[in-house]
C-alpha cells in the first residue's frame, strides 16, 4: 500500500473497494449542489502548450483557482499511445502544504469508462490567494495533464 495517497483505499490495487468509497465521497457534494451558490468549473494544469513532456523531464506549473472555491475531483484521461506517464506533486502555496508525502503516479487520477478520476474524500477549500503549484516528473513521453473539477462560487450581483 502506498503512503502517497490521501486515502490508501483509492490506490488502483484496491479498486474493489472504490464502490464503497465513492458514495461516501459524493455525499459530501450534496450541500454544495443544493446550496445553488456554486457552479462547476474545470481547470486544466498545465495549459495545452506545456502538456507534452519528454522522458526524464521535470517542470512546474502555477494555477490560480478562485478563492472560496472547493476542489472536488482530479482526473487524468488515459489514451493509449498518446498519454505520457508521470508523477505529480500538488502544493497549496497559501500553506506551503504538499498534497502527497511524495510525488504520486498519474494512474491514481485516470478517468475512463470504469473510473471517475479521483474524487477527494472531502471538498478541498481554496483560500486566498488561491495559488497551487504543480510539479511533474515525466516517466514515459506524451501528454501529461490533470483536470480539476471545482465548485466555484457564483458572484453576487449588486445593484
Amino acid at each position: 500500500m502506498s503512503n502517497t495517497l490521501l486515502n490508501p483505499k483509492l490506490d488502483y490495487n484496491f479498486a474493489d473497494y472504490w464502490g464503497e468509497y465513492l458514495p461516501y465521497a459524493l455525499e459530501n457534494w450534496r450541500p454544495i449542489v443544493e446550496a445553488n451558490c456554486f457552479r462547476p468549473v474545470w481547470y486544466q494544469a498545465p495549459t495545452n502548450a506545456l502538456q507534452t513532456m519528454a522522458v526524464g523531464t521535470y517542470n512546474q506549473f502555477a494555477l490560480q483557482i478562485l478563492p472560496g472555491s472547493l476542489i472536488l475531483e482530479e482526473m487524468h484521461t488515459f489514451q493509449e499511445g498518446v498519454t505520457g506517464e508521470f508523477q505529480v506533486q500538488i502544493t497549496d502555496t497559501a500553506f506551503g502544504h504538499q498534497w502527497f508525502s511524495q510525488p504520486t503516479p498519474d494512474r491514481m487520477f485516470y478517468k475512463n469508462s470504469g473510473r471517475n478520476g479521483y474524487v477527494l474524500p472531502k471538498p478541498y477549500p481554496v483560500i486566498t490567494p488561491g495559488n497551487f503549484l504543480f510539479e511533474r516528473w515525466c516517466i514515459a513521453a506524451g501528454i501529461c495533464e490533470l483536470l480539476f473539477v471545482v465548485a466555484e462560487p457564483i458572484q453576487a450581483v449588486t445593484r
